[in-house]
């Protein structure tokens, strides 16, 4: 059986994990930390006074240049979709897009949340999301006035009510009692249950601790992942954790100086987490904060369970068990079999340090050819302190001769070659990161260059940028919808009302347990939809087309639905959200009203004449359908009384065959009797054969069959 694990195997498991972990990301944080201080322009540390400090903006231009193309690409398309897991779920994968679109944009600050989360992978390797149910009760401060004992001790009976302030007061005279009430002050803080809502916020590349055994950038794939964030002792209270105002995070507190934190928050001049009032507040102390997540057997059932341990330092706040970790991270250049990758930084770097070198050079160049050092026959100065004044028309003493006083020293300008060889590093920055001159609008050469040729070379270097966009698609935005549609599935309770464009509509996740596939579409920006808008009206020419030909065949590949579908695809490409605005739905109440009306207005008025002519016809064709209906009605009563009249003959007939037929069976009875009756009176009385009763009954038939017969 195996052994149950105790508080402090799971803080030892998290320690060490987090220790190994720092060793893997140490030399991560340290290039993580060169890329900031390279994309604000930082100096390298090797200036020289008097010399050029020049620095070179590579870093910065490959990211601000190429985050736009991704931005205006995810906001303007849906990029990624969900499938539908069956047929006649289309509906369900439509809604459960738009309602992450939603949860997204609507209840969390999407844009901004995207933005950050795509220049933290383009600057830093890796850009990390984290998205959570979020169910903390708010607290409410209450003051009341005036409070007797009683209501003081109702008020205080609710277990969301903590006293903040309490002061108490003499009141009026009980005429009861004779003496003085006691009133009460209070102020309180109500702890008030709100409905949850799921959270979405960008992590800090530092704050994520990530197993050195991870395999791939999908963090559900981690070993062990953990949230290394500093907090204050206020709100871990109001997460519900019961904290002493002297807890310790141990040494956690290492992470405060990691070489990337210290280079992001000592960017203004001032190191902000030294100014955090803690010596002023307690309940403003900060304390870092490890939630982890991992696989451990803690009850001892011999099978690992995934579990949530938040922790400060050697004390655990919460052990949960959950079914998933609430982190997603994404990278422009993901490495195989590793969960960092490759920024847009990492490729242009050493460019950007050679290149400011070279500039550097250039400038120092310059300076030394406009203001060369100079050679002083110093027998000839009367002060040397002159020389040392550098501002224009200053005054030399001088004695003697001053021709042969000053000779400028030989210097050696730099030609052209440097020219070259800076045109030659932004070509291979183009090159590396995409992102060349003429997408940026600033080639002077680009008007030289034929339309074929110009598209050609954006649209080849906007292939890089569309892989990109795709990798963000697929390991950022898409495992964010998928998250977000765990979470609604799982803490939705019930049925909710979303708008969707200009309509509301009422989803219900609890039914989108199976949606795990999703699609990607990618396109490359402007140039894609300069194409994308030709074809879209290539398509409704022809389909112009096909309802204009008047042959039904081909009449019949077309519909009102068809036709809207593009109309809404090529208001999308404008770059229009709400189709609607523009265009009715032919499914939609609007369009079959539209229609109706349009019918009525496009009939000419009747001719009175004609008008005339069909009321008469409508009359004449009534009084003949009247006609007919009373030839029908008389023909079917003809036809109920020869049915009758045919019925009481058959029945008359019947009737005469069966007394024919009662007479002649009586007849042959008759006759049968009249037979035996003779045979009988043959008989002699006195023989004894027949008992006498019988001989004379026997008689009496006889004689009243002669009386019949007579």
């Amino acid at each position: 059986m195996a052994k149950q694990l105790k508080a402090q195997d799971l803080i030892k498991i998290i320690d060490d994990e987090i220790s190994l972990s720092t060793t893997y990301n140490n030399k991560i944080s340290k290039e993580r930390a060169k890329a900031l201080k390279y994309y604000n322009k930082e100096p390298y540390g090797n200036e020289k006074k008097g010399r050029s400090t020049y620095v070179s903006s590579e870093t910065q231009e490959t990211v601000s240049w190429s985050l736009p193309q991704i931005m205006k690409i995810f906001a303007s398309e849906d990029v990624v979709q969900f499938d539908p897991e069956g047929p006649g779920k289309e509906i369900n994968a439509e809604l459960a897009t738009e309602y992450c679109k939603y949860i997204l944009h609507k209840k969390n600050n999407g844009f901004l949340i995207l933005h950050n989360f795509f220049h933290d992978a383009l600057l830093q390797k890796n850009g990390v999301i984290k998205v959570y149910y979020d169910n903390t009760p708010e607290l409410a401060r209450e003051e009341y006035r005036g409070l007797s004992d009683i209501e003081l001790t109702q008020l205080l009976q609710d277990e969301a009510v903590e006293p903040i302030e309490h002061e108490t007061a003499e009141g009026d005279i009980d005429p009861l009692t004779g003496q003085s009430t006691q009133l009460h002050d209070l102020t309180i803080k109500r702890k008030k249950t709100r409905a949850g809502k799921i959270k979405i916020e960008n992590i800090p590349p530092e704050e994520l601790v990530v197993s050195r055994r991870t395999r791939s950038l999908s963090l559900n794939d981690a070993p062990f992942v953990a949230h290394r964030v500093k907090k204050t002792i206020s709100w871990l209270r109001e997460q519900g954790y019961k904290i002493p105002d002297d807890i310790t995070d141990g040494t956690e507190a290492e992470a405060e100086y990691s070489s990337e934190k210290v280079t992001r928050e000592f960017q203004d001049g001032v190191y902000t987490d030294q100014l955090d009032g803690s010596n002023l507040d307690p309940a403003q102390r900060q304390v870092w904060v490890v939630e982890a997540y991992f696989r451990v057997d803690f009850d001892g059932d011999g099978i690992s369970e995934y579990r949530k341990v938040t922790k400060v330092g050697s004390r655990i706040l919460s052990n949960d068990e959950v079914f998933t970790q609430p982190f997603i991270a994404t990278s422009p250049f993901p490495l195989p079999h590793k969960f960092n990758g490759q920024s847009m930084a990492d490729l242009v770097m050493d460019l950007q340090l050679l290149k400011s070198m070279l500039m550097r050079a250039m400038l120092d160049s310059f300076a030394f050819n406009i203001n060369p050092s100079k050679a002083v026959d110093i027998t000839k100065v009367i002060d040397v302190n002159d020389l040392l004044d550098t501002n224009p028309g200053n005054y030399i003493r001088m004695r003697g001769d001053i021709n042969n006083s000053f000779f400028a020293m030989p210097t050696s300008g730099v030609g052209a070659e440097t020219f070259q060889l800076l045109e030659y590093v932004d070509n291979i920055a183009e090159s590396r990161s995409g992102v060349s001159r003429m997408t940026q609008g600033i080639d002077a050469n680009v008007f030289n260059k034929t339309a074929t040729g110009t598209q050609a070379i954006m649209s080849a270097s906007q292939e890089k940028i569309a892989l990109i966009v795709r990798i963000f698609a697929e390991t950022g935005v898409g495992e964010l919808y998928k998250k977000i549609i765990q979470l609604a599935s799982n803490y939705a309770t019930g049925p909710e009302l979303i708008q969707i464009n200009s309509e509301f509509a009422e989803v219900n996740p609890k039914e989108w347990t199976n949606l795990e596939t999703i699609s990607v579409c990618v396109g490359t920006g402007a140039l894609d939809k300069q194409v994308e808008l030709t074809n879209i009206n290539q398509l409704i020419q022809l389909q112009q087309a096909l309802a204009s030909s008047n042959i039904p065949e081909a009449m019949a590949l077309i519909s009102p639905v068809k036709v809207y579908n593009s109309l809404a695809s090529l208001a999308k490409a404008m770059g229009y959200k709400n189709v609607d605005k523009f265009f009715n739905n032919p499914v939609s109440v609007d369009y079959q009203q539209a229609y109706q009306s349009l019918l009525q207005k496009s009939s000419p008025p009747p001719d009175p004449m004609v008008v005339a002519a069909q009321l008469q016809a409508q009359s004449l064709q009534q009084k003949n359908e009247q006609e007919m209906l009373i030839k029908t009605a008389d023909f079917e009563l003809e036809k109920l009384k020869a049915d009758r009249e045919f019925e009481l003959q058959k029945i008359e007939l019947q009737l005469k065959y069966e007394t024919e037929l009662a007479k002649l069976q009586q007849r042959d009875e008759m006759e049968r009797m009249k037979l035996q009756l003779n045979d009988l009176a043959s008989l002699d009385p006195g023989n004894g054969l027949l008992p006498p009763s019988e001989i004379a009954a026997i008689q009496d038939v006889a004689q009243i069959q002669q009386k019949h017969s007579s």
